[in-house]
């Protein structure tokens, strides 16, 4: 259930240009918050998580390159696919 967050994650990532900055930074909190949950019990992919979150949030703010967008966009979504299976 919590895939869902991760394909919104990188809907949100696709549409930055075009959505109100609250929207983009409310999905970003909720990926990091999710990341700091699992993080707790020590799982390694979680940290990548909050990476994400941190860098949608930077990706808010105009600052943004296609390296890190495509790996975060890949990461999320097959994260998310492989949850909603």
């Amino acid at each position: 259930m919590l895939g869902v967050f991760d394909i919104l994650g990188v809907i949100v990532i696709m549409l930055a240009a075009y959505l109100p900055l609250d929207w983009i930074t409310w999905v970003a909190m909720i990926i990091i918050m999710k990341g700091l949950i699992f993080a707790m019990m020590r799982n390694f992919v979680s940290f990548i998580d909050i990476a994400c979150g941190l860098y949608i949030i930077l990706l808010a703010h105009g600052i943004h390159h296609w390296i890190p967008t495509l790996g975060t966009v890949l990461f999320l979504g097959q994260k998310g696919a492989f949850s909603l299976l």
